[in-house]
């Protein structure tokens, strides 16, 4: 039988968990809530409770690969930065505290870039630009089959470039990141500020009253530009073959995905052409199967090193 490898991924509402491996893709997922994304010791134990069922399920399983929000020193597996969903998990170390409490291996990388590296893994030999749009915004990029990190492992923080410098105040603490228009909770923020009549719980009823909300609509518009500047500038820096949009928010059917598209190529140089700008083709799935190619690549280099 072929090894399996374990992925978690780590989100600021839910952990979601899978095993599986390149060849036979994602046998098994699932999800845990964080019902306490402050507290540390909550969170470690979702952790724990996910490599359980895994292990109850696949006890061979040894090898995992865990997307976090922030930048992570994929080295030491230490988040560093600033992580606004998850504020406590910063200078934490991860990768040790995993591995000694569950008695594993673990491999411990920026959400958006596992999410990036499972889209580049359809895309050979393309150099990828992953985009996430869920509780904040994440991106990655990989270049020449490998993610690029940058020298203090925090390139491709789209989420947090400026796109208004008067503009609204980011839950990290700066002003006028793209994170605090098109993120999930901004819009379902800025809405909820424009419009305080509306009755609406969360993002997935905010876009389905954007078809017959026409106000509702435009603000939700006005969010989406904003990210479609700061992925159509991220193109002309980094002119990638692919970009890849995906997330939570993506996922959702009555989010507008041609109006997104069109914006970034609006936002374009004019003789600007080539780039394949799409769907995430593992949609929400993009970082568990993201980590679980880490996690199998982690494995095959420690594996052929100790040979």
């Amino acid at each position: 039988m072929q090894k399996l490898f374990g992925a978690l991924d780590l989100g600021g509402s839910f952990l979601k968990y899978a095993y599986g491996n390149k060849a036979k893709g994602i046998v098994f997922h699932d999800r845990i809530a964080i019902a306490k994304p402050d507290n540390n010791e909550h969170i470690f134990g979702v952790i724990s409770e996910a490599i359980r069922i895994i292990k109850e399920k696949e006890p061979k399983i040894e090898y995992f690969g865990m997307g976090t929000p922030g930048t992570v020193n994929v080295e030491r597996g230490v988040v560093t930065g600033v992580t606004p969903n998850l504020p406590n998990i910063v200078n934490i170390e991860m990768k040790k505290e995993i591995e000694k409490r569950n008695n594993i291996k673990v491999h411990v990388e920026n959400d958006a870039n596992i999410m990036c590296y499972a889209e580049a893994s359809k895309h050979a030999d393309q150099n990828v630009l992953g985009v996430t749009i869920g509780t904040g915004i994440g991106s990655g990029f990989v270049y020449n089959n490998e993610i690029y990190h940058g020298q203090s492992y925090s390139a491709l923080e789209l989420g947090h470039t400026i796109v208004n410098i008067n503009g609204r105040k980011c839950k990290c603490g700066k002003i006028g990141c793209a994170e605090a228009y098109c993120s999930a909770n901004s819009m379902l923020a800025i809405c909820k500020e424009s419009f305080p009549e509306l009755e609406v719980k969360n993002i997935a009823e905010l876009l389905d009253l954007t078809a017959v909300n026409r106000q509702v609509k435009g603000k939700v518009e006005e969010s989406l530009t904003y990210l479609g500047v700061t992925i159509a500038n991220a193109i002309t820096i980094l002119d990638p073959h692919v970009v890849c949009i995906g997330g939570g928010v993506v996922d959702i059917p009555s989010f507008d995905f041609s109006f997104l598209q069109n914006k970034i190529k609006e936002y374009l140089t004019i003789n600007y052409h080539g780039t394949l700008i799409t769907k995430a083709i593992f949609g929400n799935q993009a970082g568990i199967y993201g980590g679980i190619l880490i996690a199998e690549i982690q494995y095959l280099e420690h594996f052929l090193l100790d040979k």
